[in-house]
């Protein structure tokens, strides 16, 4: 099966299933682990892109020339106000 979508390669399971098999098999969400928040599955581009990341790609430019955000090879560094600082592309090609 092809997991590619406008997304990139996917988890295919529901944030509920993805909590749920991070408890049995990291404990995540124990008491004995603290507190842990994992968050549920969002888009990052596309139609139904979360705003925060519309907003981070529109006003923070790749230093490399791409126009949207590399999935989660990419970082941005905000201050205590939401202000963005700065960018940090991915370093190494996917290719």
């Amino acid at each position: 099966m092809d997991n590619a979508t406008d997304q990139g390669d996917y988890e295919p399971d529901d944030s509920a299933t993805i909590r749920i098999k991070l408890g049995q098999q990291f404990g995540v969400g124990s008491s004995t682990k603290g507190p842990t928040v994992v968050a549920d599955k969002t888009d990052i581009v596309g139609k139904f892109c979360l705003p925060l990341y519309k907003y981070l790609t529109t006003n923070a430019p790749n230093p490399n020339d791409v126009s949207r955000i590399t999935l989660n090879y990419e970082k941005f560094l905000l201050d205590a106000d939401g202000n963005i600082i700065r960018r940090y592309p991915r370093q190494v090609s996917l290719v």
